[in-house]
């Protein structure tokens, strides 16, 4: 700023000189602070969804043959299992079917989405024997036989892996394995499965299939189940049995006694995980 001399305006009397702000201060709108917003959000977003992809997607084994195709879906291997399943009916078979027999490799991997580890198939009887007769000590169970059994049987044999705790809890039943106890207690329980079994087929073969052969899978799974279930848990499953009393009463003409949707369990399907919950925990059979 230049002031002049009143005697003469043309004649400066002083200079002042105003100060030159060394920053300028800057306050971004409303409108710039919402698309700051905005992009800080995106950016967040992104980095987000790589993760989340990355933790999703299968994570497969290096080294060990698996599906391309499934590695690069969140499900892995499960779209292919399903059919397979629902048309053959049977779920370890399947399993090999759409991994090891896929692949025509001995051993592949099941891709699970990426919060479950992969399960290793291994259809090799010559490796399957040597880890267990020779190296069962260098192999503990799955994270996911953990998983599926644990909460059932959170201090069953199966639920827990090997450590010295489990190993003193397995001496404490050693005695169930003995060939006395088997004689004494398992043995006389699977006569009688047996013996009801052969009933079955008696009549079976008398009645209504005579000089006709029939089915006896399903006969054999069940007599299996009732020695097993008296077994361990001290009750009749009953299955044969129940089997051999609806025969007699479509023989008898009264098919209506049995109701095709009860079996000899029904009715104790929500008493079955607490009871063998109950058994598994307790470290000695009753006497």
């Amino acid at each position: 700023m230049t002031a002049y001399n009143s005697f003469s305006d043309n004649v400066p009397f002083s200079t002042i000189r105003e100060p030159v702000p060394q920053k300028l201060a800057f306050m971004p709108s409303e409108m710039e602070n919402t698309t700051l917003i905005y992009a800080l959000l995106g950016i967040c977003s992104v980095i987000l969804a790589i993760a989340v992809s990355r933790v999703a997607y299968p994570r497969p084994y290096p080294g060990i043959p698996y599906n391309i195709k499934s590695a690069s879906r969140i499900t892995g291997d499960i779209p292919d299992l399903v059919p397979v399943i629902s048309s053959t009916n049977e779920f370890s078979n399947s399993i090999f079917a759409i991994t090891t027999q896929k692949l025509g490799s001995p051993i592949a991997q099941f891709l699970f989405p990426g919060m479950q580890k992969p399960l290793i198939i291994l259809e090799d009887p010559r490796e399957i024997e040597d880890i267990f007769l020779r190296r069962n000590k260098e192999f503990d169970k799955a994270p996911m036989t953990i998983n599926i059994f644990q909460p059932m049987f959170p201090k069953g044999s199966l639920a827990q892996y090997t450590t010295p705790e489990l190993r003193a809890q397995k001496r404490l039943w050693t005695d169930v394995m003995t060939a006395g106890f088997l004689h004494r207690a398992t043995a006389p329980r699977i006569h009688k499965a047996a013996l009801e079994l052969v009933e079955l087929w008696r009549l079976e073969a008398t009645t209504t299939c005579t000089n006709k052969p029939f089915t006896v899978l399903d006969d054999i799974l069940n007599t299996t189940l009732d020695a097993i279930w008296s077994s361990v848990l001290g009750d009749e499953a009953g299955t044969i049995d129940y089997s051999i009393k609806k025969l007699q009463s479509e023989l008898n003409g009264k098919p209506q006694d049995f109701n095709p949707h009860e079996g000899p369990l029904y009715g104790r399907r929500w008493t079955t995980f607490p009871t063998l919950s109950l058994k598994f925990q307790t470290p000695r059979p009753p006497n």
